[in-house]
């Protein structure tokens, strides 16, 4: 459901603006390349009868020539995408900004759109608090001019409101709210919802370009 959400998002933003994309994956480290992958439990990690594998963990780049909108690249990195182990919320969201600031259009608007079905447990690299982590890449964000727009799928009851402390656009502490520049938090409780969240993104990031 969250790969079908995603790549729908991505069809819609490629037929309604001139829209260049980039991909970051994460788990408890942050990937670099199309393709980086991480050693994790197959299962889980207090399971280790499951074994290791190796998992893809891409990272396709901004590029800045006019032709390159990274698409079809982005689109098909999603395809072998699995959940694995750790959080690292804060770093992705840095890595793209990063990437926005060295390798993005001039004059282009600029999102992040940070997607999670969990909360941060892991931090670097601009603190080792995994929520102060996330903190300075929205406060970094902000500087910017750069909107970060948080979904958190919540399908554990109990972890929304963390997640809303964490991403909200009404917590002090919440990314979304200081990140500012028409920011924005996207509570999800169910994985067939995501459709609804990232249309309205769509939506929203069309607007932002008008």
């Amino acid at each position: 459901d969250a790969k079908n959400a995603a790549r729908e998002f991505f069809d819609l933003m490629n037929k309604n603006s001139n829209a260049h994309f980039a991909l970051v994956t994460f788990n408890n480290v942050v990937g670099s390349a199309s393709t980086s992958t991480q050693n994790d439990s197959n299962i889980a990690t207090n399971f280790p009868a499951g074994g290791i594998g190796i998992f893809p963990l891409p990272a396709i780049l901004l590029k800045k020539l006019e032709a390159q909108t990274n698409f079809d690249e982005v689109k098909g990195a999603l395809t072998n995408l699995v959940a694995s182990d750790g959080t690292n919320i804060g770093g992705s969201c840095d890595r793209a900004i990063e990437m926005f600031t060295n390798e993005s259009r001039p004059n282009a608007k600029k999102a992040v759109i940070v997607f999670t079905d969990g909360e941060p447990t892991v931090g670097g690299p601009l603190s080792g608090d995994p929520e102060q982590n996330c903190i300075l890449a929205a406060q970094k964000a902000r500087t910017r001019g750069i909107a970060v727009y948080t979904v958190g799928l919540a399908q554990d009851p109990s972890q929304l409101a963390l997640q809303r402390r964490i991403l909200g656009d009404d917590t002090p502490q919440g990314m979304a709210k200081i990140a500012g520049n028409g920011s924005k938090f996207f509570p999800v409780t169910n994985a067939a919802n995501l459709r609804s969240a990232f249309a309205s993104i769509a939506r929203q990031l069309s607007q932002l370009v008008e």
